[in-house]
């Protein structure tokens, strides 16, 4: 199986449940499948692919994310700065309604993979509750 690069990590509850990452080489929006059912989510995500535009814009997005984290574990900003806080810097959610929308009109070009998230090798250590720079083992469902 091929490391493929994990560009940003939008939601994270008991681990990993959506972001940004390549797949077989090309940048895709991923997200855990859920089941009502069992009311819980499932090993696999559901991925769809993006644009070289919208990538872009999610290393922009985690660009200023990231120095904005910084900041904060520094003690020099407060949590009502945050990237994401009404006022601030446009949210990754406006992403993720872009991206599923498009996979309920193209449902042919998604793809089903459970990952295998790790971190990248030669990180300094982060303060605790950061998520280090991730790399992914895509598997293939069963």
């Amino acid at each position: 199986m091929t490391v493929e690069r994990v560009y940003s990590v939008w939601d994270y509850y008991d681990g990993i449940l959506s972001g940004v990452a390549n797949f077989r080489g090309t940048p895709h929006y991923f997200e855990k499948n859920w089941s009502e059912e069992l009311r819980d989510y499932l090993p696999a995500c559901t991925l769809i692919p993006i644009t070289a535009a919208e990538l872009a814009e999610v290393i922009e997005r985690e660009r200023i994310f990231r120095e904005w984290e910084a900041k904060f574990h520094r003690g020099e900003v407060d949590q009502s700065t945050h990237p994401g806080e009404a006022g601030q810097s446009a949210s990754y959610r406006e992403l993720q309604a872009v991206f599923t929308a498009r996979s309920a009109g193209s449902p042919a070009s998604l793809h089903s993979a459970t990952p295998e998230f790790s971190s990248a090798p030669g990180q300094p250590r982060r303060p605790e509750g950061v998520i280090a720079v991730l790399q992914v083992e895509w598997h293939d469902v069963a």
